[in-house]
């Protein structure tokens, strides 16, 4: 009876040692599959974030081809102020452009802050 008692907490033993095992391998795939979702937040965030800004230098663009396109059609001379306010928004619209592009492009750029981000 002894004997049969020392086996069956031998074996208990065993079967706690293998379940703690177990447990820990479960909670390092629970951590991995948590880190792999953040990841994918961000990448989805900048995703989002290049095609809102694509999308708004796109229209900025077409605006700027707009006021151009519209501009020739002022006769010289003709509406002195009108032809400064268009070149005034053209400016605007191309410094928005090119401040648009460049944190399009800072989104790429890889910096290693030793973090993992």
């Amino acid at each position: 009876m002894n004997d049969n008692l020392e086996s069956h907490i031998d074996t208990l033993e065993r079967e706690t040692a293998e379940q703690a095992d177990q447990i820990s391998a479960l909670q390092d795939r629970v951590n991995k599959t948590e880190n792999e979702n953040i990841q994918l937040r961000k990448i989805q965030g900048q995703i989002s974030l290049v095609r809102l800004l694509f999308i708004g230098i796109f229209a900025l663009l077409m605006m700027t081809g707009i006021l151009i396109t519209s501009s020739q059609f002022i006769k010289q001379g003709e509406d002195k102020k009108i032809e400064l306010y268009f070149n005034f928004f053209e400016r605007i619209l191309l410094v928005i452009c090119g401040a648009g592009a460049t944190s399009m492009a800072s989104l790429f750029r890889s910096n290693n802050n030793g973090n993992g981000d």
